[in-house]
């Protein structure tokens, strides 16, 4: 008889949560609000030079090199080697830097190449650098030392 009677009975309706469905639907609006591309596309037409001209090379660089160690700087090309046989201070190199590409006439031409000794420190460097700076050489570079 029981069994008859709970066949009868309504079922009772499960009811869906709806704070998860809300939490989704928002995530989702905020994911397509932040990825939409907002930006204005223009087309901008960029019309060619009135003339093309070749660009003329670079004259070619003579490089003064030097090698930086812990008790300074030494003349490594012939160009720096005017009697400079001792460890110099960076002051006294860029001296004789300036010296030598005002004797040879044109500073362009010239340039100045550092090369550090395995063991010296960032610091010691970037002094080196920092005085050559500010004793008025303009091209530097600095080179990986020979492995």
């Amino acid at each position: 008889m029981n069994s008859g009677l709970a066949q009868r009975l309504p079922t009772r309706r499960q009811k869906i949560p709806l704070t998860p469905l809300i939490d989704v639907v928002f995530i989702l609006l905020v994911f397509f609000m932040l990825a939409a591309n907002t930006a204005d596309w223009r087309v901008i037409t960029i019309a060619p030079g009135a003339t093309s001209r070749q660009i003329e090379p670079e004259p070619p660089v003579q490089w003064m090199t030097w090698k930086l160690n812990q008790q300074g700087l030494q003349p490594l090309s012939a160009s720096a080697q005017s009697g400079l046989s001792n460890p110099v201070s960076a002051s006294e190199a860029a001296r004789e830097y300036l010296n030598t590409i005002r004797a040879q006439g044109d500073a362009a031409d010239w340039g100045f190449a550092l090369i550090p000794e395995a063991g010296v420190d960032l610091q010691t460097l970037m002094d080196s650098v920092g005085h050559l700076e500010q004793s008025g050489v303009k091209r530097l570079r600095l080179l990986e030392p020979a492995q």
